[in-house]
């Protein structure tokens, strides 16, 4: 009943030859393979140090492993979270459980071993699984998930759909975004002005050079609505392999509701 959980390593030489990035993540992150997960977190805690890493977290693997109900596999997500791990969402069952035809038939069989999630879902079940699988994340680590990966990187025309209202694109397998809560600067200023400024940066961490999409911000308030967003454009739109572009962004006259932003990509 599926793979246990393994790493992705993409690495690239950065303009300066010495100099080497790296961008590790657990997949398939959940309490089903909880000992292999503390193995692979610890490996890479040492070799990299916890803010270098991200997980993918599968909500309920194969329908057998809810992580709902595994209260100290949520305490161990919360901690890894606390450290600076980013914590992704990865569909919902992880399980391929529709039906196919045509080219979808060939990739669900032979590219993905029916791991493939999203690749067959209506876009009204693609967009629950996604939101369901959001709020539990973020309940669970107390911060902002920092986006959404489909089991086997494979997304259906529904995923795609749902994925366009949920209020970000697709990840960028190259591209690499990095805002940390404690770079978001949350005050009101002495005129009584609301002030929310973000700071952070976009590194491609891929072989080849790579164009920098726009990103969209948005701003929750404390039970998770979005209240206010923007879309921003990286003032270098390509950029080279191990190169990085600093993204510094500030808002005024938002809600006052707003409490924390949320970083991604613009859907498509």
């Amino acid at each position: 009943m599926g793979a246990p959980p393994a790493t992705d390593l993409a690495a690239s030489d950065a303009a300066d030859p010495r100099a080497r990035l790296l961008l590790a993540s657990i997949h398939d992150v959940g309490p089903r393979f909880e000992r292999e997960v503390d193995q692979l977190a610890e490996r890479l805690d040492g070799h990299l140090g916890s803010a270098r890493f991200a997980m993918l977290v599968v909500p309920d693997h194969w329908g057998a492993a809810p992580l709902l109900t595994a209260g100290g596999f949520q305490a161990r997500l919360r901690g890894w979270a606390d450290a600076g791990v980013e914590m992704f969402v990865h569909g919902w069952f992880h399980r391929d459980m529709a039906a196919h035809a045509g080219l979808a038939a060939f990739k669900a069989r032979h590219m993905t071993a029916s791991e493939g999630e999203f690749l067959g879902l209506a876009q009204e079940e693609a967009a629950r699984r996604m939101d369901e699988g959001r709020k539990l994340v973020e309940d669970i680590i107390g911060r902002p998930a920092a986006g959404f990966i489909a089991p086997a990187w494979l997304y259906g025309p529904g995923a795609r759909a749902a994925l366009a209202t949920s209020g970000f694109g697709p990840a960028q397998p190259d591209l690499a975004l990095s805002f940390p809560p404690n770079r978001q600067d949350r005050r009101t200023l002495p005129d009584g002005t609301q002030f929310f400024g973000i700071t952070g940066t976009v590194t491609n961490i891929g072989q080849q050079r790579r164009a920098v999409p726009t990103l969209l911000i948005l701003l929750r308030d404390d039970k998770n609505r979005v209240v206010y967003s923007w879309e921003v454009t990286a003032p270098k739109r390509v950029l080279a392999p191990g190169e990085s572009v600093p993204i510094i962004e500030a808002a005024t006259d938002i809600p006052q509701t707003a409490k924390f932003a949320e970083i991604g990509w613009k859907p498509a």
